[in-house]
């Protein structure tokens, strides 16, 4: 997740997307690549929406600090 991170995000915002159980549908991948989005995985282990949540924010906190 860090070596994804931008130095710097547009507008100084950025936008989390954690897909759900199930995974995102075509279409959604399709608008998430159309809106220049960056596929970025945490890993081969299944984590809860939760964990990936904290895992994601935890990492996203401590490159920007």
């Amino acid at each position: 997740v860090l070596q994804a991170l931008p130095k710097k995000p547009k507008n100084n915002i950025l936008a989390i997307l954690i897909g759900p159980e199930g995974d995102f549908t075509d279409a959604e991948y399709r608008l998430a690549h159309q809106a220049d989005c960056l596929p970025v995985s945490l890993g081969d282990t299944v984590l809860k929406v939760e964990t990936a949540a904290l895992c994601t924010v935890s990492c996203v906190r401590q490159y920007y600090s």
